[in-house]
């Protein structure tokens, strides 16, 4: 399974790769179709999250603690981090980069 090979770290630096990317790719990219480096970066991050939380339904505790952790650091951190984009900013790239992730 994904959460048995994985770590805490790793999963926090690609989530904040992830949202770095996205932020980019929203800021250089014109298009607004379903193929954008923009649209197929939040399907990623989607599906990575979903798949974090399916990996740990019906295990022992221990996995299902660390998953949860590997949730939290994929999810939860760069929710915050988002968050606080959007209170500053609503109205700027930023901000409207935030919620479109966010909306993923």
């Amino acid at each position: 399974t994904i959460g048995s090979h994985i770590t805490v770290v790793f999963v926090s630096e690609l989530s904040s790769s992830l949202a770095r990317a996205h932020e980019e790719a929203v800021s250089s990219d014109k298009t607004t179709d379903a193929n954008s480096l923009a649209s197929k970066v939040r399907k990623f991050a989607s599906s990575f999250a979903y798949n974090l939380v399916s990996v740990g339904v019906g295990n022992g505790n221990v996995k299902v603690l660390h998953n949860t952790r590997l949730w939290e650091a994929f999810v939860s951190d760069a929710t915050r981090k988002l968050v606080s984009n959007l209170s500053t900013s609503p109205q700027s790239m930023h901000g409207r980069s935030s919620t479109a992730y966010l909306a993923a």
